[in-house]
């Protein structure tokens, strides 16, 4: 049986080194070629792990999140606080994991060719698509993160508030009823019979307002609406990716603005959907605006005890 070993040493400026050793069975013959594919997929994946980094603009202030006031409260607001506390474990969890997932994106990103190898270079193509795939797999997940993100505010908007801005008679609820125009009109419910201050309300409204006015917002919603619905829109490289065709015609128009034909263009080469590092600098702004959504909603005594 073939064995695999892998010999790992980091070697400081003085010389000392650091060795790290590894063997494991692969259980096949003789497989030069997946041999070279494994040893350019560890490399990568380790020059990723190992590259220096700035420290994530945002742990400390999501880690701030969890240190909650000192304070007794009543056995009956038990649950409010509780559930509160452990949703912005959560956040705080999730807004760590989703600046990960953008720098090792990056990461992997830096490694591409700065050329699309040739379709006839098999061996190339191989090796783009782990380094493509494995960007993208970091950056879809910090997007559907982000989703959860949203999500979560209504469940933590929810519980901070007694726990009935929202139907929950149905066992499915938290799908079914759990959405933030429903939230929204449960806070309008509070503030008319005066268990929330208007300023209260006012002040949440205006925190989750600032993801939607980031730049280039409609390119967020545009690709986390493709992502989620749709074939995959395609990232940097058209040749990865399925692309359905319409199946209307395109339009010619005269001179007086009149269709007197259609047209069905079909390309060689189809134009991609995002360029990477555009997508990734859009997503990394919106992730600072909603840090700012949760540090706002953080300072308000009602929604973190």
């Amino acid at each position: 049986m073939t064995q695999a070993k892998m010999t790992l040493v980091f070697q400081d400026e003085d010389g000392a080194e650091r060795r790290y050793e590894a063997s494991f069975p692969v259980g096949r013959g003789k497989f030069e070629q997946g041999e070279r594919r494994l040893s350019r997929e560890i490399t990568a994946d380790l020059i990723v792990a190992t590259e220096g980094r700035i420290q994530p603009k945002h742990n400390a202030t999501a880690r701030a999140w969890l240190v909650f006031p000192t304070a007794t409260y009543d056995f009956a607001v038990f649950d409010d606080v509780y559930n509160s506390q452990e949703l912005w474990r959560e956040l705080c969890n999730l807004i760590l994991s989703i600046e990960h997932d953008l720098a090792d994106a990056n990461g992997y990103k830096v490694l591409e060719p700065a050329a699309t190898p040739s379709l006839q270079d098999d061996e190339a193509v191989e090796g783009l698509y782990h380094l493509h795939r494995r960007k993208m797999d970091h950056f879809n997940r910090a997007v559907y993160a982000l989703v959860k993100v949203q999500d979560l505010v209504n469940r933590l908007l929810h519980e901070s508030l007694g726990g009935d801005l929202v139907a929950t008679h149905s066992p499915a609820w938290e799908r079914n009823e759990l959405f933030r125009a429903n939230v929204l009109k449960g806070l309008e419910r509070k503030v008319a019979t005066g268990a929330l201050a208007d300023t209260d309300q006012t002040a949440i409204l205006n925190a989750l307002a600032l993801p939607t006015l980031v730049p280039h917002h409609d390119v967020i919603q545009r690709y986390r609406n493709r992502l989620t619905h749709h074939v995959n829109p395609s990232v940097d490289y058209g040749m990865f990716y399925a692309k359905p065709r319409s199946r209307e015609p395109e339009p010619i128009h005269d001179a007086q603005g009149n269709i007197p034909s259609w047209v069905r263009t079909i390309y060689s080469e189809l134009a991609v959907d995002f360029q990477f590092i555009n997508l990734c600098q859009d997503y990394m702004d919106y992730l600072d605006a909603v840090v700012v959504m949760l540090d706002r909603l953080a300072s308000m005594k009602t929604l973190r005890r």
